[in-house]
């Protein structure tokens, strides 16, 4: 039950490069795996993925070599990662079609699209710190509240990403009737990951 498990983050959990996506989590606090999942799904928190990934495999790196593992399993031939979180390393890599794969096999879990609805989320007072913390679904296809423009009712998940190196990246699922769509966009401009994306769901449905 992720609302009774909870982590508790250590030093090199929440030791993460400097100018990376956080939620501001602190050495010692503890928080439940729902909420994390939370902080993870919708504002891309990187202490939050190397917290989770020392809950899953004890430590980082034994989390990584099972992503690499499990990736391969799902059929991802041209995958590596080298951390929990996408941040920029020379030894991570993948394709539009190796994360459209991984993204397919996430469908399955009916939590993932249950996390996914949330375009709001607060994780209450922590151990240590005194105020909630608002979260917000960073997808613009998926906040109402983000992008009148850009929110598509058909869009029942999806990830966002931004490394200086990766430029923009966005993974959309959509559902219409009874087709889903996956849509991968890698290496995009800031003004272009949204429109293109519609664009090719548009063209896909």
């Amino acid at each position: 039950d992720t609302s009774e498990d909870t982590l508790t983050f250590s030093f090199d959990a929440v030791n993460i490069p400097l100018g990376s996506s956080h939620i501001g989590m602190q050495e010692g606090e503890t928080i439940t795996v729902d909420q994390a999942l939370h902080g993870l799904l919708l504002m891309s928190a990187n202490e939050v993925a190397n917290g989770l990934a020392e809950r899953v495999s004890g430590s980082i790196e034994a989390f990584v070599t099972a992503m690499n593992k499990r990736a391969a399993e799902l059929g991802a031939t041209h995958t590596h990662f080298a951390n929990p979180h996408g941040f920029h390393d020379p030894d991570h890599h993948t394709t539009a079609y190796d994360m459209a794969l991984i993204t397919k096999a996430l469908l399955k879990e009916d939590y993932f699209l249950q996390i996914e609805k949330d375009a709001k989320y607060q994780i209450p007072v922590t151990n240590k710190v005194n105020e909630i913390r608002y979260l917000a679904q960073q997808h613009k296809m998926l906040n109402p509240s983000s992008s009148s423009s850009i929110y598509r009712e058909d869009v029942i998940a999806g990830k966002t990403g931004y490394t200086d190196e990766a430029r923009f990246t966005l993974v959309t699922v959509a559902k219409q009737n009874n087709r889903t769509l996956i849509c991968v966009i890698l290496d995009s401009g800031r003004d272009d990951f949204y429109p293109d994306t519609a664009k090719l769901l548009d063209y896909g449905f």
